[in-house]
């Protein structure tokens, strides 16, 4: 979540990838000096290195490390694919005058603070007990400020959503605002120390990114079990309910109240633990006033367009953009 300092002219240009190419075991890599060029401007290896620290929760010195045991092009790709793409809305954003500076970071992350009524130490704290750096939490959050930014400046009016959209959207889907129902569900909860502890903190996050796509996907959490044994990891699953909605709290609450039967929610972090729920039934309950989800609805809705606009102005920079890698 932070990396700038790139002044560059932007070329619209066909097509692509130069090369793209990832050293055999025990080649030479570039140290430092120019790892990527984009539209002509290059970027050092030390970026880069941040860069993969921010995302894994690791040090910059174990990220240094990291890199260096990779051995393979398919290992090396999601993480550059990714840095490229961060790279690229930054530029655009630089060439719109819309970049987002380190004091409007600062800015959002004191009003977290804030918010939640603790200080700046505490918050780093409770972001190293999700296996998060302050610093790459702090990279994270620029990028959502950037991708937000850049869609308000090109695609503004399409995210917009109508009070009939809105209505809409809540009358197909009452089911995911009841009261007083009763679920039944399955829940996945793995020891995040633990975990970090056995697999390391790069392999922890990298089998995580594993899992929350296959949540979105819909597997059920014994399926998600079992991609953290194969890793090594235990995980506990246990079968819960039927549980009245007015016994559940926090995120737990919020996440067993959007699920569909079949469904399997993202993670949710209570405590040292991360966990995964599958809903399985949903008895009785009724749906809360319009009134009082309408907003709600409004900003999934905004959210869901703008994820998709950030794809699509995505892959239309990388089509139209030079990009050499060097390694």
């Amino acid at each position: 979540m932070k990396r700038s300092r790139f002044s560059v002219k932007w070329f619209i240009l066909s097509v692509t990838l130069l090369f793209f190419l990832v050293p055999r075991v025990g080649a030479g890599r570039v140290v430092d000096g120019i790892f990527l060029t984009v539209n002509g401007e290059g970027i050092t290896f030390s970026e880069f290195r941040e860069f993969v620290a921010g995302r894994l929760g690791i040090s910059v010195g174990d990220a240094d490390s990291y890199l260096r045991k990779i051995d393979s092009e398919e290992k090396l790709r999601p993480l550059l694919d990714d840095f490229i793409n961060v790279t690229l809305v930054r530029v655009k954003l630089k060439e719109l005058g819309e970049s987002v500076s380190d004091e409007e970071v600062e800015r959002v992350i004191d009003g977290i603070v804030r918010e939640n009524n603790i200080t700046r130490e505490q918050f780093r704290k409770a972001l190293e007990r999700e296996g998060l750096t302050y610093e790459g939490y702090r990279e994270r959050l620029r990028e959502d400020m950037e991708k937000s930014r850049l869609v308000r400046a090109l695609r503004g009016k399409e995210v917009l959503v109508t009070d009939d959209e809105v209505r809409e959207y809540y009358v197909s889907n009452r089911d995911r605002f009841l009261v007083g129902y009763e679920a039944t569900f399955d829940l996945l909860s793995v020891n995040l120390s633990q975990a970090r502890d056995r697999v390391g903190p790069a392999a922890l996050r990298e089998v995580l990114a594993r899992l929350e796509d296959a949540a979105r996907k819909g597997e059920h959490v014994s399926s998600l079990a079992e991609m953290l044994k194969e890793r090594g990891i235990q995980p506990e699953v246990s079968s819960m309910g039927p549980v009245a909605e007015g016994d559940l709290r926090g995120e737990l609450k919020e996440a067993v109240g959007e699920l569909r039967p079949g469904e399997t929610s993202s993670s949710i972090v209570l405590g040292e633990n991360l966990v995964f729920i599958s809903l399985r039934e949903k008895k009785g309950g009724r749906p809360l006033p319009f009134d009082e989800v309408k907003e709600k609805i409004r900003e999934e809705l905004v959210g869901k367009r703008s994820l998709a606009a950030v794809r699509e102005i995505i892959k239309d920079l990388r089509e139209k953009a030079l990009i050499r890698v060097n390694l």
